[in-house]
């Protein structure tokens, strides 16, 4: 993706439309060194660029841009953790 792109993206509103219900997706920048923590409810994460490391359930997945994964609620305490890897930022959706 293209600088230019990825400016275009974040400048969208970025609603899509899904069997005659309008979603409003927000993208969420993860800048290198910085987690976010979401209480997993069967929610789908789209990694829209970057590479995004994803620990849940006591286990380590890394997607990739284009690549998602679904954030399956657990017994665990502790909730889902998400953190750019390697010297990027990554963006993400979470749906």
């Amino acid at each position: 993706m293209t600088l230019q792109n990825r400016a275009q993206i974040h400048s969208l509103p970025f609603n899509i439309a899904q069997s005659h219900a309008e979603v409003a997706v927000e993208l969420v920048e993860l800048r290198p060194g910085r987690n976010a923590f979401v209480k997993a409810g069967l929610q789908q994460l789209v990694v829209i660029d970057g590479v995004a490391w994803v620990t849940m359930g006591g286990k380590d997945h890394v997607i990739k841009a284009g690549d998602s994964c679904q954030l399956v609620p657990n017994n665990d305490r502790y909730p889902v953790c998400i953190s750019a890897l390697g010297n990027k930022s990554v963006t993400y959706t979470l749906k």
